[in-house]
């Protein structure tokens, strides 16, 4: 059976498991990112989280309910890989735990960075993750 391992699982990573599924694709799709949530909407970070009124209504922007992937046979896995070995068809997540693929896809998206000089002063925050938005979402209220 062929495998798909799709490396970053935030928005394209999600959709991309999702449009192999919706498009036939019947072999296994491991989908692995860094983040411990499932993958969401990233723009709905800065508007939904941070205007939330209480944390029970914080966060609606997953792209999948919470059984997609079970339901969908997509291997959803919350750890990053660390190595990717092209020639041996093999990655190596952080935890040690190594995956044989036939096919890979990397959605990796950006990272935020910081500026030079800003000071880690506890006063200046970047704004990617879900983990982000509740950091500052905390400092707002």
């Amino acid at each position: 059976m062929e495998t798909i391992l799709i490396i970053g699982a935030g928005q394209a990573g999600g959709c991309a498991a999702e449009t192999l599924r919706a498009q036939g694709f019947n072999g296994s799709i491991v989908l692995a990112g860094d983040e411990q949530h499932r993958p969401y909407e990233r723009p709905a970070l800065s508007k939904t989280v941070l205007t939330a009124i209480d944390d029970n209504d914080c966060f609606n922007a997953w792209l999948h309910s919470s059984d997609f992937y079970k339901t969908s046979k997509i291997d959803w896995i919350a750890d990053s890989v660390e190595l990717l070995d092209v020639r041996h068809r093999t990655a190596t997540l952080q935890s040690g735990r190594s995956i044989g693929f036939d096919k890979c896809l990397i959605t990796t998206g950006g990272r935020a960075r910081r500026l030079p000089g800003t000071p880690d002063s506890g006063h200046v925050f970047t704004l990617r993750t879900l983990q982000d938005a509740m950091r500052v979402r905390t400092r707002m209220v």
